[in-house]
């Protein structure tokens, strides 16, 4: 029987980088790995406010069909010091491209009659527009009016940036904030200061939610609600028949159809 009695270690020299060399390639293998983790398929880049606000468009650029229902509250200071607040009630149902019945109604101080409902019904050729408060109606031609139109209510010239997040009835949203045009005169900046915007934007769906616009002079806050994209709509809903004893009006000369440029009976959500 025998004992292994090992035997004193041989000396090994101890070959390498110098220690602050060694911790310059430990920091640069560090960075190579983050920058190969970034690269990676399923590393998703950030989004920039602009590709939030286009990618609600395309939501509403897309839809066939489109329901919903936008409040807009207008607040003002009053002559006394005490604010007023008009209401606007915007109903509308589409059918791309271009069918829609839009239900339009005004309240609030300084509205004849307190109340204003206006009522309009294209069936993609010929708008019907009809006031209840005087029992007429005016038959308009139709010009060509984009979803986007009516839901959306910036039109940043200059693009948007991107604010900190928000929580809506317990989703995600994001908050984004018109830059201020850079062709603004001096006096036009005066006019704007002070002024600030935010549109919150739904972060699953880009759906637009709220926009709130506030200053000096009083503000404003819209609200879309209610809304579903690509449901079914009868073409029956669509058809623009004059409201029974309802007497017709023409329009003056030059008006365009509702919504458009200088257009009569236009929504006034904007």
């Amino acid at each position: 029987m025998s004992i292994y009695v090992p035997g004193p270690r041989p000396a090994f020299r101890r070959v390498g980088l110098p220690p602050r060399r060694r911790l310059g390639a430990v920091v640069a293998l560090g960075f190579v790995g983050l920058s190969l983790w970034a690269l990676c398929p399923g590393r998703a880049r950030a989004e920039t406010g602009d590709e939030i606000y286009q990618k609600m468009q395309a939501v509403y650029a897309g839809a066939k069909t489109f329901q919903g229902v936008l409040i807009r509250k207008k607040t003002l200071p009053g002559p006394d010091g005490k604010s007023t607040t008009q209401t606007t009630t915007l109903e509308l149902k589409f059918k791309a491209p271009d069918k829609w019945v839009m239900k339009n109604t005004v309240a609030g101080p300084g509205v004849p009659g307190g109340t204003v409902i206006e009522v309009m019904v294209s069936d993609g050729k010929t708008v019907i527009v009809s006031a209840a408060a005087s029992k007429s109606y005016q038959k308009l031609p139709l010009k060509p009016i984009a979803l986007s139109q009516f839901v959306s209510v910036l039109n940043p010239k200059d693009g948007v940036s991107l604010l900190p997040g928000t929580t809506v009835d317990g989703r995600p949203a994001y908050v984004l904030s018109p830059n201020l045009p850079k062709d603004l005169t001096p006096e036009q900046k005066a006019g704007v200061k002070g002024v600030k915007a935010a549109l919150t934007i739904d972060k699953q769906n880009y759906h637009f939610i709220q926009m709130t616009v506030s200053g000096p002079k009083g503000s404003q806050e819209h609200v879309l609600s209610a809304q579903t994209l690509d449901g079914p709509l009868p073409d029956s809903l669509f058809v623009p028949t004059p409201p029974a004893g309802f007497k017709e009006e023409k329009p003056p000369g030059g008006a365009g159809s509702p919504g458009g440029p200088g257009g009569a009976g236009g929504p006034s959500h904007r």
